[in-house]
């Protein structure tokens, strides 16, 4: 995922299902690197875990205030790549569309036209082929 991100000139990254054990190393590796990391994560308690081993980004999709924390969360990391480990429903439109709001927001990429921003976003969606047999 830092990868990728690198290659493809991102300066932050999003991610789902942040709790696990491949987002809490990426946690790490963020961290130690210095790159802004968007935890999207399901439960209160998933938050809680992140945050102690450091995160600084953490969204609660269950919170009544999800939407408003997500739009604060890209507008504060600039993350624009995004990866969804869910791959289903519409978690990856409301990442897109928060990037593009913080992005809209901020007027950073103000498109020409009006519409929008110019800025380069992307979803990667990560479908797990086990999980749909």
């Amino acid at each position: 995922m830092v990868k990728t991100m690198r290659a493809e000139g991102h300066t932050g990254i999003v991610h789902t299902a942040a709790a696990s054990q491949l987002g809490q190393m990426l946690v790490k590796i963020c961290k130690a690197d210095g790159i802004p990391l968007v935890n999207v994560v399901r439960r209160p308690a998933q938050v809680e875990l992140l945050r102690a081993i450091g995160a600084e980004f953490v969204v609660d999709s269950s919170s009544a205030s999800y939407e408003k924390e997500l739009v604060a969360a890209m507008a504060a990391s600039g993350a624009t790549i995004a990866f969804d480990a869910t791959g289903g429903g519409t978690l990856g439109f409301e990442i897109v569309k928060a990037m593009e709001t913080a992005a809209v927001q901020s007027g950073a990429g103000r498109a020409s036209d009006g519409y929008g921003s110019s800025t380069f976003k992307k979803l990667y969606i990560c479908k797990n082929p086990v999980a749909a047999a």
